[in-house]
């Protein structure tokens, strides 16, 4: 009998913006002791993709390693794929920039290893038919993708023999399908259950298989090290492959389809990964899924009832999670701009492509959305390509704030959008007259990046009493997911509510206010003056009041005038709620303090308040900014941080995500004016 041949293949990643000693580490316990050990034997051959941030950063701190890889390669072992160059998902941004993503991925590979990539590496195996164009136009021979996608085509496991081509219009490419089994047992299981599935592939006729996945499971994944390296798992797996050639030997994609025809066409509809399509689903969906698979495992029907039961699609994470969504719309609406070859060359496309990374707009047991230096380096990327066309375009320096009526995020209803010299700023009227982003252009943040604490699956499923520890901190019984708050809507800012009685920190944290009445989703109507000011304005039967911005030229200032117009004689409170996204909350370099008192200044760690006070301020020194708010009549200022309890590989973490702050100003139950004027200072 032939022997099976296997596609044995690596994918390292690191997401753009992730932490310098992450990447190092990840390096000396994975990358690095993986490709050693694979160079001890000669005939094995395997498949090598790397995404464009890792592997600059590779060139610039560990040549070496690419220069053992280049050897490999110019003897025919190791293939390099291209993808991606910062690894995004394919069908969520536009054919211009999958194109260019591409090219410039390929122009890496190819001069750094002297031979150009046939093949690419699709970001989580995401797949929608629409791609089949750009992916060959772009040169693209083959990709490959899970076997789930073609049992999702129809196709039986004994027909994922090989290769297909998938075709859209008058392009195709080839698809190799990625064996789920290879996945669990590469590098897993003791050898013998390895084995075992080889000869019963052999038994069966099969030509070959892939196993492609994650190279961080290889020494990296939290307990993998002593298992891969420590107990020799990987040396004796390499030994063992090159001691059975009667049984399996290794082969690439471009050798394999080169020597064999294709198998046939398949038609793959939109998938990713099985543990992908759960995750995307709402978290009430996802725990039913959860269940229901569960009860096929118990009844024997999981194997056969599998290629019918699915769950979403990767998409939905931008139905999910509002954050993802915003962030996404707003460099499509970026990247409209960069509309001609004499843009695209400018460095500031770079930044644009680099906000696109795929890791902070999705959340499982991997994805990034929760972790906020990610999805701040996205804001800065996305903030330097906007500014770098600001320059190209060479503006008045002294020109007035450019506002304008936008569908941003493609709800059919306008956001306003502030485009200052010093900041840019969107108001979303139709959701309470909020503010989604208010980003301070010389520092590159977004200064209110905070993401809300959503309900998750794992929050529904969780045991009472689950341990859940501090992000990057020891494990710790810090809290039960039982007694977790969670927000129903994002933390915008600038949204309002009405308070019959003084709130205190923790009643706001919790959201138990008895009698509050929010405006959140009320719908304002808006209006843009012609001296530049915008009036937000709400029609409500008891609390009529309408917020009018105005956005001075000669400053990083924005100016916020109340008119609260009760109908009704009601005293009590309103609060205006701002979410600052600062992360590290018991960083020394951050604090804040009421009105101009820095000897007040507290940490960020905890909850505060302050009464009677006519501003409150925040300083970061981190990242290089202040924002002082100032009010035109004492208020009580409070102030509490944002946590969310996720899951991460091997524990639920606890991540601060910023700050959120209440400025609560009497009502007299009469109508009132006041303002509160925001200013923001580069340090």
């Amino acid at each position: 009998m032939q022997p099976v041949q296997l596609v044995l293949g690596v994918h390292l990643h690191q997401p753009v913006g992730n932490f310098d000693h992450v990447l190092e580490e990840s390096y000396q316990r994975a990358y690095r002791p993986f490709l050693d050990t694979f160079r001890r034997f000669p005939s094995l051959r395997m498949v090598w993709h790397c995404s464009g941030f890792l592997f600059q950063w590779l060139e610039a701190h560990h040549p070496d390693y690419l220069d053992l890889l280049a050897g490999l390669v110019a003897t025919g072992r190791v293939e390099p794929l291209s993808g991606g160059m910062y690894e995004p998902i394919f069908p969520v941004i536009p054919p211009a920039d999958r194109a260019e993503q591409i090219r410039r991925l390929s122009e890496l590979v190819a001069g750094r290893f002297g031979r150009a990539p046939q093949g690419v590496w699709l970001a989580e195996r995401v797949w929608e038919p629409g791609m089949v164009q750009d992916l060959a136009a772009a040169g693209v021979r083959y990709v490959s993708l899970d076997d789930y996608h073609f049992y999702a085509a129809g196709l039986t496991p004994e027909e994922l023999d090989g290769y297909f081509t998938v075709e859209e219009l008058d392009h195709a490419v080839g698809v190799f399908p990625i064996s789920e089994t290879m996945r669990y047992l590469i590098p897993w299981a003791e050898l013998p259950r390895v084995e075992e599935a080889f000869r019963l592939m052999q038994d069966g006729g099969q030509r070959l298989t892939v196993m492609m996945d994650d190279a961080e499971k290889f020494g990296s994944w939290p307990g993998t090290s002593d298992w891969v390296f420590g107990r020799q798992w990987l040396e004796h797996f390499f030994v063992w492959l090159e001691t059975h050639p009667e049984l399996v030997t290794t082969t690439t994609f471009a050798d394999f389809s080169r020597d064999h025809a294709p198998r046939g066409r398949a038609a793959l509809p939109g998938a990713s990964y099985t543990e992908m399509g759960q995750w995307a689903l709402p978290a009430g969906r996802a725990l039913q899924y959860e269940t229901l698979t569960r009860r096929l495992e118990r009844d024997g029907l999981a194997a056969e009832a599998k290629p019918f039961v699915r769950g979403g699609i990767w998409r939905n994470f931008l139905v999910k999670y509002p954050e993802s969504n915003y962030l996404h719309k707003r460099i499509l609406h970026l990247s409209r701009r960069f509309d001609t070859d004499a843009k695209r060359a400018l460095p500031a496309y770079d930044h644009l492509l680099q906000a696109q990374c795929n890791d902070v707009f999705w959340h499982g047991v991997f994805g990034g959305l929760y972790l906020p230096h990610l999805r701040h380096a996205a804001y800065r990327h996305l903030l330097e390509a906007q500014r770098g066309l600001e320059r190209h375009g060479q503006p008045d320096s002294d020109r007035p704030p450019e506002i304008v009526r936008a569908d941003l995020d493609l709800d059919f209803r306008d956001e306003i959008l502030v485009n200052h010299r010093d900041y840019f700023c969107v108001l979303a009227p139709a959701h309470g007259g909020a503010i989604p982003e208010l980003s301070f252009k010389p520092v590159g943040v977004n200064l209110l990046n905070v993401l809300a604490r959503w309900r998750e699956k794992y929050h529904l499923a969780a045991p009472a009493g689950k341990v859940v520890r501090l992000a990057g901190e020891p494990a710790g019984d810090t809290g039960a997911p039982g007694d977790l708050s969670f927000d129903d809507h994002p933390r915008h800012s600038l949204r309002e509510t009405f308070y019959p009685e003084l709130p205190d920190p923790e009643a706001l944290r919790t959201g138990r206010t008895d009698g509050a009445v929010p405006f959140w989703d009320y719908a304002f109507a808006a209006e843009v003056r012609d001296d530049g000011r915008v009036d937000l304005r709400l029609v409500h039967e008891r609390f009529p009041y309408c917020k009018t911005l105005a956005a001075p030229a000669d400053a990083p200032r924005l100016e916020f005038d109340y008119e609260w117009s009760p109908a009704e004689h009601r005293p009590g409170w309103l609060g205006v709620e701002w979410n600052l996204g600062i992360a590290g909350g018991d960083d020394p370099e951050k604090c804040c303090f009421p009105s101009a008192d820095r000897a007040a200044a507290r940490g960020l760690g905890g909850p505060g308040c302050w009464d009677a006070v006519d501003g409150w301020s925040l300083e970061n020194r981190r990242e290089g900014y202040a924002v002082h708010f100032r009010c035109s009549e004492p208020v009580t200022v409070c102030y509490w941080p944002v946590e969310t309890v996720s899951l991460a590989i091997d524990a639920m973490e606890r991540t601060y995500q910023g700050l959120s702050v209440c400025f609560l100003f009497r009502l007299t139950g009469r109508r009132q004016r006041w303002r509160l004027n925001v200013q923001l200072q580069a340090l």
